[in-house]
């Protein structure tokens, strides 16, 4: 396969950036936004030297919610993971398939109370990974 040519990069980067800027960055390096099958996280991957594929991460947060499962696991979404990402080795086709699938689940940033629910679910999700890490060095340590 052919590396993608450096005009190529250059303008899906740009793209990518202008078609989630309305969207809630945070500081891991992912967006965020809210759609009609819940919470959605975007993590683009920037092109560069020697790249062949233009990919474009997305994730689902709550693939227990029923909007998710009534809808977007028929789009293609994973129904464990959540997972729906992006893969093409035309940037162009890239950047088509994420307005595209942007499209379909209306996606839209977030409010203020959505963003702050997103905060505590982090925070929640933390805590317990954090306990869970606990149990297992409790068990691990002589």
């Amino acid at each position: 396969m052919k590396p993608i040519p450096k005009s190529a990069r250059v303008i899906f980067n740009a793209e990518v950036a202008l078609i989630l800027e309305p969207f809630t960055p945070h500081p891991d390096g992912t967006v965020r936004c809210m759609t009609d099958c819940g919470p959605l996280t975007i993590r683009p991957d920037p092109l560069e030297h020697g790249d062949t594929i233009a990919t474009v991460f997305t994730r689902f947060r709550d693939t227990d919610n029923p909007a998710f499962l009534s809808r977007c696991e028929s789009l293609g979404a994973a129904r464990i993971s959540g997972k729906w990402n992006t893969h093409e080795h035309d940037p162009e086709a890239a950047t088509r398939s994420l307005v595209m699938r942007l499209g379909w689940v209306h996606a839209r940033a977030l409010t203020e109370s959505e963003a702050r629910e997103w905060r505590d679910h982090d925070a929640a999700e933390a805590a317990k990974w954090g306990r869970a890490m606990d149990e297992v060095m409790k068990h691990a340590t002589p």
